[in-house]
């Protein structure tokens, strides 16, 4: 599934990505590659969305609680064990991930959903820079929010006699 992934192959690596959770063998495969991999759950998730179905991307992100948990691994500097090294990409990929997936969240509309996923990332970052980016998002979206809340609701009405 990674050697796929590599490949480019998103389709193909989503598949057997799938079938490696559905094998139960979860553990055994982030302990064979847990310091260059993430989890299946989140390869899947990550490819959904790059494969420009944010809806099963957001679904998939509900099943996985340690997502939106508001801790994370404080980053050490200098040498570091292989275990430390793993928990660095680790803590970097959710960070990438959560921002996928608020990405994922705004194609749909869901503004308020992104700000979620754009808050959780917020406190997750360390460099202050990027957290006033973070922050800034999140007005962004929530001002989104209130547009969309704020418009008119169309309503159509389907003549039935029409199709008669």
């Amino acid at each position: 599934a990674l050697f796929t992934r590599h490949a480019g192959q998103n389709e193909a690596a989503i598949t057997q990505f799938l079938a490696v959770l559905k094998s139960d063998k979860t553990a055994e495969f982030a302990d064979t590659f847990g310091f260059t991999a993430d989890q299946p759950l989140q390869q899947i998730i990550s490819l959904y969305a790059v494969e420009g179905q944010p809806i099963a991307a957001l679904k998939l992100a509900e099943t996985n609680t340690a997502l939106n948990s508001q801790t994370g691994n404080q980053l050490a500097d200098g040498y570091q064990t292989l275990q430390e090294r793993a928990a660095v990409r680790q803590a970097k990929s959710r960070l990438d991930l959560l921002k996928t997936l608020s990405a994922a969240a705004e194609q749909t509309a869901d503004f308020k959903r992104a700000a979620e996923f754009e808050r959780v990332r917020q406190n997750l970052l360390t460099d202050i820079d990027e957290r006033q980016a973070a922050e800034a998002r999140i007005e962004f979206l929530l001002n989104r929010e209130k547009e969309t809340a704020n418009r008119p609701v169309t309503n159509f009405t389907v003549n039935q006699k029409i199709f008669e």
